[in-house]
């Protein structure tokens, strides 16, 4: 995920929650990325691909829910996207995050938003130097008690 940290070299998982994240990302990552603006228009694309509608809505409800916290913290601009291959295939679908700032802790929220989060989303997590979902879920729910800044939305994932 593109992003750059404000006023720190030291490694992600070592900075604090209020540690402020750059969003980066340009409208295109790759040359087989392709972006949309709306639902309707990211699942009617994934149904050429998806023979399984049931799977089409999994996914477009699975990204949408990241989108939400995206807005919710402040990213300028969130396109759904999907990356082909060489063959025509979905190898990757995603949010296109674009532009804004948000606290490290935010950043972890809109990863753990989905009541699925993926393989690579809990990746992202512990990347980000969080234990899971539950660890993410809790610090947001201090985060919001402290009233420190902006409101972030507490992960769907988020079972305590």
């Amino acid at each position: 995920m593109p992003f750059t940290i404000d006023n720190s070299t030291a490694p992600v998982h070592e900075l604090p929650d209020d540690a402020i994240f750059n969003f980066s990302c340009s409208k295109a990552q790759k040359p087989r990325d392709y972006l949309f603006s709306s639902e309707d228009e990211y699942e009617r694309a994934l149904a050429d691909y998806i023979p399984d509608l049931r799977e089409v809505e999994r996914i477009v409800r699975h990204e949408s829910q990241h989108r939400g916290v995206a807005i919710a913290i402040g990213v300028e601009v969130v396109h759904y996207a999907l990356r082909t291959n060489e063959l025509g295939q979905i190898v990757w679908v995603y949010t296109n995050n674009q532009g804004g700032k948000t606290p490290k802790i935010g950043l972890a929220a809109m990863l753990a938003a989905p009541t699925d989060p993926s393989k690579s989303d809990i990746a992202d997590i512990k990347a980000l130097g969080y234990k899971g979902v539950g660890d993410v879920g809790r610090r947001v729910m201090a985060w919001n008690k402290q009233k420190q800044g902006m409101f972030i939305p507490v992960p769907l994932s988020f079972k305590g």
